[in-house]
Formats: structure tokens, C-alpha cells, sequence
């Protein structure tokens, strides 16, 4: 019996070995398709196999809940082993140290891509029973915190913050992730209202209000709805078909308004941009840098949990043909430059923190979109006190006693 197990460990390490490597390859490819632009063939091309030899291991649905798992999986186990760390700031450096390190060892091409989360809803309940799984292990990061912080809306922020990152970090040298990190637990732990600042009275904002104009209000109907479907379905699943559903109305009425499904989805994101910038040039006539930060994330973050659904998540650039998402990520790349500046102010007028303006901007642009996903991950925050349990924990620093 002994030497029969031994005859197969080597074939066993052989197929484990084979299946790591294909599910390496197709989170490569996942990351960037999306759910519906993968295909076994397109794995199969990258590992060198014939596509039908992949059947032997996995159907497309299998494979893309196991891209989600082992990331899931790995994001976790990090979780997990900060969890001995004595404070939740503590736990939350540990974490984020070893995170950024194996952006680092990915960077470096020492470990395999983590997949994206922003197709979580199209993989399958298996996949998203590891994500909550994981989402778990990260809030128990936050036991100890004060009675302010939720600690489910930190977890999500927390993720958000990380899938930001990804493709945000400009790196040159390993150090880069080394400074990602503490950036990132700078900001979760401290926020960035400066040492006299408190959280500046406000009242929300109705961004975007319908058109003045009649002859324009079925196209801007096109354009919640559109926005609507891209939020839940992604690229590829915001089809004619579902945009016009929602409004009852023909793909007719839809062709009549648009070109075709680019020229709309286009046109949803722009309608966030201007929104975002709507926020902020309003906030831009507030006489200090910190109040300007406070009330323009406080706005879009009501807008984000608004009925109406008039933003467009930034989940939905998954599976964008290339060039549409490299001109869609630079607008919300755009939005994050305006905050960097009412950054600087504040540092300029000693309202804001010493903090990297760059990255804290990236990360107020990735808060405001992970409070879009509450009601799901915190369904105690909603848009009437998104505010005051989230936002404002979040710029005031999550484990600061202010």
C-alpha cells in the first residue's frame, strides 16, 4: 500500500501543479474580459493545450469560480494570520503589509494575478460564498474599534480600497508597494482631517436633476437605465434588450436616441463624470480644503445610494473593450486629480493631514464608490445615514476616537 501511494504522489503533484497553472492563466485573462469575454479556448491558447483537453479539468463556469476562490482564498488566509495582531490597527497593518507584498511578488512575477472581484456577480454562488468568506475575516479585523465603525462598511471599504489599488499603484521598485501600504493604513486609520478639523455641518446635494429641457428627458431615462443594467450586469450583460426593458419601451425607441450600445454606455459613465464634477465644483467655494473634500465625497456618496442609481459603479469598467476603458478609467482618474487638489489646499491651509496627495485622492475616489455596495455588505447604512456612518467615520479616520 506504501508503495502504491508513493507511485502516485508525483502524478498527483503533476495535476494539482497543471490545474495551478491553468487557473493562473485564467485569471490573467478574467481580469481583463471580464465573465463573458472568457472562453476556455482563450486559456487553452495561453497555456499551450488543446481546448478541448481542458474539459478534463473544468467547464468555463468551474474555472471562473475558481479564479474568484483562489484569490478569495489567499486575500483571507492574510486576513486570517493578521487576526493575532494585539489592536485593530494592528490587524489592519499586518494585512495590508501582506497584501501589497504579494502585489509586490506579483509584480515581480514570483506568484500568480489575484482575480478581480468586479465580476463576483456573474460567477456563481460557490464564488461568492468564498468572497463573503473572505469579507468575514477582514471585519473581524476591526474588533476593538470604536463604537463608530462599522465594521462590515470597513471590511467593504477595506476591499474596495485594495481592488483600487491594483492598477493604480505606478510602480518603479518593490518599495512602491511598501509605501502603497502605509499610505493606505495612514488613511484607514487616520483619516485626513487635520488635528483641529471636525466633520463640517452640510446638507446633501440633489445632483443631477432631471432635464430642464422635455426634448432631452427620453434620452436621460435611457441613461439611469443604462446605468441601472451596467451596475448589475456589467459590460457585456447591459444589453438593448435589458436597457429597454427596464423603460418598457422598443429597441426602436433606444436606436432612436443612440447610435448603438456603445454610444450609450459611453454616455452613462460621462453622465458620472459630470455629476463627480458637479459635486466638486460646488465644493470648490468652500473656504477650506477639508471642507471641500468632506462635502463633495459626502454628495456623490448620497448620489451613489440614491434611488434613481444615477452613478455608474466602478465595477462596471470590467470587460469594456480596451480602448472605451482606458477613456473611461482616465474619467475617474480626472476625478481623483480634482480631489488630489482640494488635498493640497488643505494641506496648504492646515485643514488636511500631511499625506500623499495622490494616493489619498485615489483613495476618497475608491470611498465613494464602495458606498454604493452598503445596502448588500451594511444594509444598517443607507442613503439617509451614509453620512454620518460611513463617510464621515471613513475621512475622520476609521479608528480614530474623533
Amino acid at each position: 500500500m506504501i508503495e502504491e501511494a508513493a507511485k502516485t504522489r508525483p502524478a498527483t503533484r503533476r495535476y494539482l501543479a497543471k490545474k495551478d497553472r491553468i487557473v493562473a492563466a485564467a485569471t490573467e485573462i478574467l481580469n481583463v474580459t471580464g465573465v463573458d469575454g472568457f472562453t476556455l479556448a482563450k486559456v487553452a491558447e495561453r497555456v499551450g493545450a488543446h481546448p478541448a483537453s481542458l474539459g478534463y479539468y473544468w467547464r468555463k463556469d468551474t474555472l471562473i469560480e475558481a479564479c474568484i476562490l483562489d484569490a478569495a482564498g489567499r486575500i483571507g488566509a492574510m486576513a486570517e494570520a493578521a487576526l493575532d495582531e494585539p489592536s485593530p490597527e494592528a490587524r489592519l497593518a499586518a494585512f495590508l503589509g501582506a497584501y501589497f507584498d504579494e502585489r509586490r511578488r506579483i509584480w515581480l512575477g514570483e506568484a500568480a494575478d489575484l482575480a478581480d472581484f468586479s465580476e463576483l456577480r456573474q460567477a456563481g454562488q460557490t464564488a461568492f460564498d468564498g468572497y463573503v468568506a473572505m469579507f468575514r475575516s477582514i471585519a473581524r479585523l476591526f474588533r476593538g474599534a470604536p463604537a463608530s465603525t462599522d465594521r462590515g462598511a470597513a471590511a467593504r471599504l477595506t476591499i474596495e480600497q485594495i481592488g483600487w489599488s491594483r492598477d493604480r499603484i505606478e510602480a518603479d521598485a518593490p518599495a512602491d508597494f511598501r509605501q502603497a501600504a502605509a499610505a493606505m493604513v495612514d488613511f484607514l486609520t487616520e483619516g485626513l482631517a487635520g488635528e483641529a478639523q471636525s466633520w463640517p455641518a452640510m446638507s446633501l446635494l440633489d445632483l443631477a436633476p432631471p432635464p430642464s429641457d422635455p426634448s432631452l428627458a427620453p434620452r436621460d431615462a435611457f441613461l439611469v437605465a443604462g446605468t441601472r443594467m451596467l451596475n448589475a450586469h456589467g459590460y457585456r450583460g447591459a444589453s438593448v434588450d435589458r436597457i429597454s426593458a427596464q423603460l418598457n419601451r422598443t429597441k426602436g425607441a433606444f436606436y432612436h436616441h443612440h447610435a448603438d450600445k456603445d454610444e450609450v454606455i459611453e454616455a452613462c459613465f460621462q453622465r458620472t463624470f459630470a455629476i463627480t464634477r458637479e459635486a466638486q465644483s460646488r465644493a470648490a467655494a468652500l473656504p477650506s480644503g477639508w471642507e471641500r473634500i468632506a462635502f463633495a465625497a459626502a454628495a456623490l456618496a448620497a448620489s451613489h445610494n440614491s434611488a434613481a442609481g444615477l452613478m455608474v459603479r466602478s465595477y462596471a469598467l470590467a470587460g469594456l473593450p480596451s480602448s472605451l476603458r482606458e477613456r473611461m478609467t482616465a474619467g475617474f482618474d480626472e476625478g481623483a486629480s480634482r480631489f488630489a487638489g482640494f488635498i493640497a489646499e488643505g494641506i496648504a491651509d492646515g485643514s488636511v493631514r500631511s499625506v500623499d496627495a495622490a494616493s489619498a485622492a485615489r483613495m476618497i475616489m475608491a470611498t465613494v464608490n464602495s458606498s454604493a455596495y452598503l445596502s448588500t455588505w451594511a444594509p444598517a447604512v443607507g442613503r439617509d445615514n451614509v453620512i454620518g456612518a460611513y463617510v464621515r467615520p471613513t475621512l475622520m479616520g476609521l479608528l480614530s476616537s474623533r
